[in-house]
């Protein structure tokens, strides 16, 4: 039979030796310190915390709408990611799911052609017309425009979630990943360490992001430390560089974007083109490379279906958009408040 002593030996035995308590607060100190000095030198050099964006995340917003009933999708590129202030819109339609779609480069047409032949979306797809991305032949590396194949890249996890179910623990995971990015600008990708290495090997510029996206995917671009000329003519000359479709060409597009309408209209569902307005150098490009007679009015005429011009009514044509192209982020709530009056969803 075993002694007490012997039974107190093997405790002591098990027990760290030296003051392990110190130690491990002493490293945390000190972790914390490091965190808060890094925390404080970016702040200062003009970085802010924000919700970093992925193909995970896009593709969650989009499940999300997916699984609602009667959700509102908001679909297009950068300029409907900045035009619309979520929280005015789920203030107004509180009784239903609205889901960010917007991408970057971006085209509605992959995102319609998904919902309408691969799901049983009935909700309310709200898809951007912007003349140089619908009205242009799609460059060779159209792909690139989805934002690296968003569209195939969500079948694509689609199919491996039948397969591989996910851990209890994710959603919860996800939601303190992004409170972390809303709060600290170290976890906030541009400033953590890994981003820093990455732009030190790339011989770049640590500088602050003129542009982020949030939590519901909407889009803040920041003018104050860019040069607005240059950045307004480099915005002129991507809506200038496409090739504009023929009289042939935009017969196609219409009839596959009205197949697409029909299909979620039979569900119960809507779609809507919206044409948002643009200012300036982009106006002017649009006005003398896609005029309205050959190809806005033609669209309208042959869709039959629900489309907004917001270049003819003036709570939209009003708001500031510095460059010529996005609605700016203080003047987002206004717009989409005065847009949600005429879409009357």
């Amino acid at each position: 039979m075993a002694s007490s002593t012997s039974s107190s030996d093997h405790a002591a035995a098990r027990r760290p030796d030296g003051p392990w308590l110190t130690v491990v607060g002493a490293g945390a100190l000190v972790a914390s310190l490091a965190l808060g000095a890094w925390e404080l030198c970016f702040r200062a050099a003009g970085f802010v915390p924000h919700a970093i964006d992925s193909n995970e995340r896009w593709a969650a917003a989009l499940q999300h709408g997916l699984e609602a009933d009667r959700a509102v999708l908001w679909l297009g590129s950068s300029r409907i990611q900045q035009a619309i202030h979520m929280p005015t819109v789920q203030q107004r339609l509180d009784d239903r799911v609205t889901v960010q779609l917007g991408l970057t480069m971006g085209s509605p047409l992959p995102l319609l052609e998904f919902l309408a032949d691969r799901t049983t979306f009935a909700g309310t797809a709200v898809a951007e017309v912007t003349p140089s991305f619908l009205f242009a032949r799609p460059p060779r590396n159209a792909a690139l425009l989805r934002d690296a194949g968003s569209v195939a890249w969500f079948a694509q996890q689609q199919r491996e979630q039948r397969r591989l179910t996910a851990p209890a623990y994710a959603p919860l995971e996800d939601k303190l990943s992004l409170t972390l990015q809303e709060r600290l600008v170290t976890c906030s990708g541009d400033a953590t360490l890994a981003g820093l290495t990455q732009s030190l090997l790339a011989g770049d510029d640590l500088t602050p992001p003129f542009w982020w996206i949030t939590r519901d995917r909407m889009q803040i671009l920041d003018y104050g430390g860019i040069d607005v000329p240059r950045f307004a003519a480099r915005r002129a000359a991507l809506h200038a560089a496409g090739t504009p479709r023929d009289a042939g060409e935009l017969v196609g597009l219409v009839a596959n974007l009205r197949r697409w309408a029909a299909a979620i209209e039979e569900r119960g569902g809507r779609v809507v083109l919206l044409r948002l307005p643009t200012q300036g150098g982009v106006r002017d490009v649009e006005a003398q490379r896609y005029p309205d007679d050959r190809y806005w009015d033609r669209l309208v005429q042959m869709f039959g279906g629900a489309a907004l011009d917001g270049r003819a009514h003036a709570p939209l044509t009003s708001v500031r958009m510095t460059d010529g192209d996005h609605v700016d982020a203080e003047d987002a709530p206004a717009f989409t408040t005065a847009l949600l009056d005429l879409l009357e969803l």
